[in-house]
């Protein structure tokens, strides 16, 4: 890249500017961590380093652009020791040396005014991956090192706990992909278990392959989750060496994965971000400005904006520069590589940004995985300055005026967190006067609406803020989420709570956040129509009045699967009518206009709707006449939720145990009502991937801290997949049903949820869930029940075997005699799908036998026996 090559030959040159000489200077070299120091405590402060000798003036509020982060001076000299790999950093700077006065008084201060930070040797490499260690995330590359996903969010994979940021993946952007843009990962769990976020299901294999292999051209079947890495894969990495290990912040698989045309989500990758800074004079020579990329939507078009920020707030907008920048249908290799390229031909672009938001015409949209796919905030990873090409000309100063980051600011830093605003360089890398920011009189500390102002000189108070577990809830629901301060000695009327969502919210889906000002915090969920998962994170920042701040974050994931909460939260009964009873009930499935409730009480089989209260409350209410006294009610929602409240023996009994009972409102009397017995459901099965047409035993048991007997409890288990046809379950009523799959034509890998409701006869009830594969390429299970072999008829063998694959008319068995060349047929049993048989006379075998399926199982034998204790039954 021309930008960071050093032009030592410039520092001998120089410009006359009014009071001042400026002399343009560039060094590329090793960072002497030693060297780095500092002028104050302050979150924007700068300092110095010394680089290939030169003593070099870090400004004020001055950024250091990392592969994937912006950093500050003070953060990266906080942690100089500990931020990167084990063999040291290069550090490219661009700047002017400024000197003002003359003579004796004249003061030389050379000071930069771009800075970029890498290994000093980056680890870009190639290779094959070898193997895949789930349980740590580790890719093993052919004949080369062992290599990690630097991910501290655990957005490609598992969360990587290196503790070097500064080098981590963008989360907020694809950057572990396929050649196309679309997201890869690896899955956080080992094969056959499944992923949700990374499904073995979304790398199609080549259809009869063996082994199997995986196909390096398709489009994606669920393009909401990203595509796992496979063996075999062939991979370009960048990183840091740690321990021997590479840590990665960048990583592209040599696959096309490719996304249906005009519908979103479809992805980006930059390939090149390269800005050429213009300049009349005609001694120089200037470079145009190019970003290059590709998408897995051939058909879209591309809008390319500077991001402009805001240097107060720290808000972005976009100023568009290019609109609807198509994707070439370029072909290579007779397939299409759906690149974009964009060429300014040395126009002028406006100021200079140092990030680019790049848009696909088919919108954006978050997917389960919790990137906003559709778009990327693209840094500018090359500057190409103008370059001297009249050889004795004065050379080029560099000018930084137009780059609206250094010369306005860029609003609250990020890594802060007290609300520093990063003004403009200070002191200014170049010519007098100083240019003038964009927007003066910012307030700073930057303190958000709802946040206290701090106390002038008062010391700060340490405070150490919490928000709570990581919680799972349905679409359409809110929750209420409660954060606090640990530290000891703090009066709560002295904080100040803000929250605010920190991941890309669905675009005009955004979740409604109430009370975001206060501790308890209320967010309700939009709908996500046919995405099964989502993962949002928000945060927490609490503020003490001495202006010290504390943050926290929790993540909630919206689960299709999941049911709603449903309360009951009064029951009366009154004597008229020959017993009226009202019920109100509510859910938290709040934001889903369809959502209904209804009720059933017992002695009345039908199932009845109760009446909504209101619009996007979740309140229900009932009314029924002819009810006997302690009626048992059940109210379920249609999200899944259900309450129950048991009914009594006798309108006056009262439960021993006052921790457990709960009032019922009735006239004049309180019945209390024994809580249900706790039970929790675990459920699992013989086998978690299994061929199409074959059964497998699925089991729950109650997981529960309290015992209970298996005869008070009752199962129901159903098939939640959204396909056709379902498989069969037989005995859904029992703890051990057993489910036969249909077969699944060309379809190569199904993933299947079956969900169980264990009910206590005490009212409590669990809901469980398992995810069962049916995968082309698994064989059937073989199992041989007998063997005999008699002298009679010259040697009579005798064999009987079955297989699971009983949903298959054309399934078939064969038997392999040692000593007998001929492969033999078995015949099927009539009535026992899956069972086989053969009689053959007039054979003595040598040794063993082996059973083998059409569905490609087998089953070995070495010696006759009468009879074998099957395994499993259909």
């Amino acid at each position: 890249m021309r930008f960071f090559k050093a032009a030592s030959a410039f520092l001998a040159l120089s410009v006359q500017v009014i009071g001042q000489t400026l002399t343009p200077f560039q060094v590329d070299g090793y960072l002497d961590v030693a060297s780095m120091t500092v002028r104050s405590a302050a979150a924007n402060s700068g300092g110095s380093v010394t680089v290939n000798g030169f003593v070099i003036t870090i400004p004020d509020n001055l950024q250091i652009l990392f592969p994937a982060a912006f950093v500050t001076w003070q953060n990266l000299f906080l942690q100089k020791g500990t931020f990167g790999g084990d063999v040291g950093h290069e550090i490219s700077i661009v700047g002017n040396i400024v000197t003002t006065g003359t003579g004796a008084a004249a003061t030389r201060q050379a000071i930069a005014g771009q800075v970029t930070l890498s290994g000093l040797f980056t680890e870009l490499s190639t290779g094959f991956i070898q193997s895949i260690d789930y349980t740590t995330g580790e890719i093993k590359i052919v004949d080369g090192p062992i290599m990690r996903i630097n991910d501290p969010v655990g957005r490609f994979g598992k969360a990587s706990t290196l503790g070097k940021d500064f080098f981590a993946v963008d989360s907020d952007n694809p950057s572990v992909t396929a050649f196309s843009g679309f997201p890869m990962c690896v899955p956080r769990v080992a094969p056959p278990a499944i992923d949700p976020l990374c499904p073995q299901g979304n790398r199609p294999t080549v259809a009869g392959s063996n082994p199997v292999a995986f196909q390096t051209f398709f489009e994606a079947p669920n393009t909401t989750v990203m595509a796992p890495f496979q063996v075999g894969d062939y991979l370009e990495y960048s990183g840091i060496m740690v321990g021997g290990k590479i840590y990665s912040y960048n990583v592209v698989a040599n696959l096309e994965i490719t996304t249906p045309p005009g519908i979103a989500p479809a992805y980006l990758r930059i390939e090149a971000a390269l800005i050429g800074v213009l300049d009349p004079d005609p001694a120089v020579e200037v470079s145009q400005s190019k970003i290059i990329g590709f998408c897995t939507d051939p058909t879209a078009t591309i809008d390319i904006s500077a991001v402009i920020r805001d240097p107060c707030t720290g808000a972005d907008t976009d100023r568009l520069i290019v609109p609807a920048l198509p994707v070439e249908a370029t072909i290579a290799g007779g397939r299409n590589r759906a690149r974009f390229r964009w060429l300014s031909d040395r126009a002028a672009i406006g100021d200079y940004s140092r990030e680019y938001h790049l848009t696909i015409s088919s919108g954006q949209k978050v997917t389960a995985n919790g990137i906003n796919a559709g778009q990327y905030h693209a840094p500018v990873t090359e500057w190409v300055f103008p370059e001297l090409f009249v050889i004795g000309a004065i050379p080029y100063v560099f000018d930084f005026t137009h780059f609206t980051d250094l010369a306005s600011g860029y609003g609250p830093l990020d890594f802060s967190g007290a609300g520093q605003i990063g003004g403009p360089l200070t002191p200014w890398p170049g010519r007098n006067p100083v240019p003038t920011p964009s927007k003066t009189g910012c307030v700073n500390p930057y303190v958000p609406p709802g946040q206290p102002s701090p106390t002038p000189g008062a010391p700060q108070v340490p405070i150490t803020a919490t928000a709570g577990p990581d919680i799972t809830t349905r679409p359409g629901t809110f929750v209420s989420i409660t954060a606090s301060n640990t530290a000891p000695g703090v009066s709560v009327t002295d904080l100040a709570f803000l929250w605010t969502e920190i991941t890309n919210p669905l675009v005009g889906n955004a979740v409604t956040i109430t009370n975001g000002n206060t501790a308890n915090v209320v967010l309700t969920f939009p709908l996500q129509g046919t995405i099964g998962t989502l993962v949002r994170t928000f945060q927490v920042k609490i503020s003490h009045i001495s202006g010290s701040t504390s943050t926290a974050t929790v993540k909630v994931t919206t689960d299709s699967t999941v049911k709603d909460v449903v309360v009951i939260d009064s029951y009366t009964r009154i004597n008229s009518g020959g017993g009226t009873i009202t019920v109100n009930a509510h859910t938290n499935l709040v934001a889903d206009p369809a959502a209904g409730m209804s009720i059933v009480v017992t002695g009345n089989p039908a199932v009845q709707q109760m009446t909504k209260v209101g619009t996007g409350t979740g309140k229900f209410t009932f009314t029924s006449v002819g009810v006997k006294a302690g009626t048992p009610i059940v109210v379920t929602s249609t999200g899944g939720g259900t309450a129950t409240l048991p009914g009594a023996a006798k309108r006056d009994l009262l439960d021993p145990n006052p921790s457990q009972t709960r009032d019922v409102d009735l006239p004049n009397r309180a019945i209390a009502v024994r809580a249900p017995t706790p039970i929790v459901a675990v459920v699992s099965a013989s086998s978690l991937v299994t061929g199409p047409g074959t059964f497998i035993t699925l089991s729950v048991v109650n997981g529960g801290s309290i015992p209970v007997r298996t005869q008070d409890l009752s199962y129901a288990w159903v098939e939640k997949t959204p396909v056709t046809p379902l498989a069969t379950i037989t005995n859904a009523k029992t703890a051990q049903p057993t489910v036969t799959f249909p077969l699944q034509g060309t379809i190569g890998i199904l993933v299947r949820t079956f969900q169980v409701t264990m009910t206590h006869k005490s009212g409590s009830s669990n809901v469980a869930t398992i995810q069962i594969t049916t995968n082309l390429d698994t064989p059937d299970i073989v199992v041989i029940d007998s063997w005999t072999s008699v002298k009679s008829g010259g040697g009579t063998v005798t064999i009987t075997a079955h297989t699971n694959l009983v949903n298959d008319p054309n399934a078939s068995m064969t038997v392999q005699i040692d000593g007998f060349a001929t492969l033999i047929t078995m015949d099927k049993v009539p009535n026992q799908p899956g069972k086989f048989t053969m009689t053959q006379v007039r054979l003595k075998p040598a040794g063993g036998i082996t059973c083998t399926s059409s569905g490609g199982g087998s089953a070995s034998a070495a010696a006759p026996f009468k009879k074998r204790e099957i395994a499993f039954t259909s």
